[in-house]
């Protein structure tokens, strides 16, 4: 029944087209209409054009981009100047189509089939290009009135319909310090957009029979794993690009580590834990999206930057976009990022440096560049007349592939997630999204593929703007009663600002109240020096954290992220500055080994994950040859009567006694040696007062024992 219903939609667009040029004889070119089918309403596209062998013959196609049918052939064309009838040949049920030109540059008609009739309707694309453009009046002023509302620095907006662009501009400045203007032009960073251009990537891999996205992810990386043995056998590159591998955010493997190679990250996903099986559940992933661009360079024996500019950038004529911030500011027009906090002008801030996680998030563009970006998702893959993506393939980045959390209300309802896009009905329309956001930059870009209607908003600080300005488009654009969401999104930003300065108030009057005899007594304090919680801590997927003191107050960095950690009690600190707003409030519990010397830390990272231990990173210099060498020697324990020989092998320590094994030594702190293979077991080296080894201590937990160094 669908094929016959996307038949009968093509024949009955074939017929408008033909009718709609009936004042002048000619119909040729294109028009854009709808089939009512009971309980449906479907877009339609006609081409109609004059047979150039046989100029008095009409020849036309159909399309219906809501069943991503295109270019469906029409036979039989009949135009008297009035009345227009055609066939649809392979559609079954004797489908037919007639209809009657109207003076107003429009068709209207009846679709006959299998005894059915379904009416329609077209309209010549230059009329309908002209309505929309006046439903967008007022609207630039509107922009810029809500821009200021937000102070939000600068904002480029485009939006197209069918072909033309409608509306291409720029409001605000892009420098505020250099009185720099934003225009259709200016670069801005679009962060999670670019999960639209890797999924796009890896479907031209597909195209070209290099990749199959239902194949285990370890049949093109042998090397890949995740955490979960079960799911590194099953892992597709799909999932990868709908997040439902099971593994959260984990941002902080990434974030504030602009350094780490991307093939150390994608490495380090087999050391992070899931919160979820494989399929399971949608939740988002910025780094399964850094492992499909890994996956698409490595197929390619290339990378990830090169395929996206060979196979997207270049066909799309996207000259001026780049990968990286670096690359984007030698760009004669580019835009700054800027902090907006309340009550305070915008502040130039640094940029985030992410091109490790480019595909991700790195890409950085204008509106007047994705202008072909827009247009090839809105015309099945195909930019003017050459096919870069198979219709089906582009039908396949727009289909949900996993079920989201459910958002319903009166204007939208939450569908799933594709392949690098958001679905959802906005206002009872299909609509194909995304959102992007980094610091001091927030993008959205969205489609209605039915109507060939595409938005996209790029602004230089983080606000709502970009998804206000998208739905006050769309509402426009689709004729649907208004909404005034910029109110309703101011009056929820100041009720949650009047919410936070209450609940600040009533935070320091509990603090400043005068403390009662019944008060708790204060919390113990740490169990060691704060010098002893000092020192480096890594994680292998997670990195280093770096611990000091700092003003008789230990201090945190991590990565780029430096911030003070409050004492609570015993060995538990929390972060309480912004600087590490991934881990505020958290707490983080040191803890000790045996011999009661701090030697981890554990961090909360990940809600719903158990914390991350960091473990004490020994000094490396401890290790070095020239460092070792001072301990070799033989020892007398004299209560035993025999001798310990220490040396130096392959670059480690070991320690013989009679009768047992050879064991080795690894450096724990300074001349204080673990046993690899005995946990528990320790040698303390003791120095003379000229500095020198004199002797050491088996520390076991059965005693101490002492051996005197012999002298040479």
């Amino acid at each position: 029944m669908r094929n016959i219903r996307l038949f009968v939609l093509m024949t009955l667009v074939m017929l408008l087209a033909l009718s709609s040029r009936a004042e002048d004889g000619d119909i040729s070119g294109h028009w854009i209409g709808k089939i009512n089918i009971p309980g449906l309403t479907l877009g339609i596209d006609v081409d109609f054009s004059h047979d150039q062998e046989n100029p008095e013959k009409w020849i036309g196609d159909l399309s219906i981009p809501q069943q991503n049918a295109t270019d469906l052939r029409l036979t039989n064309i009949v135009y008297d100047g009035t009345n227009i009838s055609f066939n649809l040949p392979d559609v079954p049920g004797k489908a037919s189509f007639s209809g009657t030109f109207l003076q107003d540059s429009s068709i209207s008609g009846t679709f006959f089939q299998a005894g059915r009739e379904s009416p329609w309707e077209l309209q010549r694309q230059e009329a309908v290009d002209a309505s929309a453009a006046d439903t967008l009046q007022g609207f630039s002023e509107w922009i810029e009135q809500a821009r200021e509302q937000w102070h939000v620095p600068g904002v480029s907006v485009i939006i197209i319909k069918g072909d033309n662009i409608l509306l291409a501009e720029g409001f605000g400045q892009r420098n505020i310090e250099d009185d720099l203007p934003a225009t259709a032009d200016t670069m801005f960073a679009i962060g999670s957009c670019s999960k639209a251009f890797t999924s796009y990537l890896l479907a031209t891999l597909v195209q070209d029979g290099q990749l199959d996205l239902d194949k285990p992810v370890h049949t093109y990386l042998p090397d890949f794993s995740l955490k979960d043995p079960s799911a590194t056998q099953l892992v597709t590159p799909r999932d990868l690009l709908t997040h439902r591998t099971g593994l959260p955010r984990h941002e902080l493997v990434w974030f504030g580590r602009p350094d780490v190679p991307r093939d150390e990250i994608v490495r380090s996903l087999a050391l992070l834990e899931p919160t979820a099986s494989l399929r399971q559940t949608w939740q988002y992933c910025n780094l399964t999206y850094v492992a499909a661009g890994y996956l698409a360079g490595q197929i390619t024996d290339s990378t990830w930057e090169d395929q996206v500019r060979q196979r997207i950038f270049t066909p799309l004529g996207m000259k001026r976009v780049t990968l990286s911030t670096y690359a984007m500011v030698k760009d004669e027009n580019f835009a700054y990022p800027y902090q907006v906090e309340e009550g305070k002008d915008p502040e130039r801030i640094d940029f985030r440096r992410i091109q490790h996680v480019g595909p991700a998030g790195s890409i950085n563009t204008s509106v007047n560049e994705l202008a072909a970006w827009l247009k090839v998702h809105l015309n099945s893959g195909k930019l003017g007349e050459k096919q870069l993506l198979s219709p089906n393939l582009m039908r396949g980045l727009h289909t949900p592939q996993m079920l989201m959390k459910l958002i319903a209300s009166d204007d939208m309802i939450s569908i799933g997630y594709a392949l690098g896009w958001m679905i959802d009905v906005y206002r009872g329309k299909f609509r194909v999204h995304h959102a992007g956001g980094i610091d001091g930059f927030t993008a959205n870009i969205a489609l209605i593929p039915e109507e060939k209607i595409a938005v996209a908003v790029l602004t230089n600080s983080n606000s709502p703007l970009p998804s206000l300005i998208t739905n006050h488009a769309l509402d426009r654009l689709l004729e649907l009663e208004p909404r005034d969401w910029n109110a309703k999104s101011l009056a929820a930003y100041e009720q949650a600002i009047a919410l936070a300065a209450q609940a600040k108030e009533v935070e320091q009057a509990a603090a400043e109240a005068t403390p009662s005899s019944t008060e708790a007594s204060p919390p113990p304090l740490p169990s060691h020096p704060l010098e002893n919680y000092a020192g480096d801590f890594t994680h292998p997927a997670y990195g280093t954290i770096h611990v000091e003191v700092e003003e008789q107050t230990l201090h945190a960095r991590f990565n780029t992220l430096d911030a003070p950690l409050k004492h609570l009690s015993y060995d538990v600190f929390a972060v309480t500055d912004d600087a590490f707003a991934l881990l505020k409030s958290q707490r983080w519990i040191f803890q000790t080994d045996i011999q009661g010397k701090i030697q981890r830390v554990l961090v909360p990272v990940q809600a719903g994950v158990k914390p991350v231990v960091f473990q004490r990173q020994i000094d490396p210099a401890l290790s070095a040859a020239d460092a070792l060498e001072p301990f070799t020697g033989e020892y007398l324990l004299e209560t035993a009567g025999v001798t310990a020989i220490v040396t130096f092998q392959q670059d480690q320590l070991t320690v013989k006694i009679p009768s047992q094994p050879t064991y080795k030594l690894s450096p724990s702190d300074q001349d204080e040696f673990t046993f690899d293979d005995l946990p528990g077991f320790r040698v303390l080296f003791e120095r003379d007062e000229n500095g020198l080894i004199s002797s050491l201590v088996f520390d076991q937990p059965n005693g101490k024992f002492k051996a005197i160094r012999q002298n040479d």
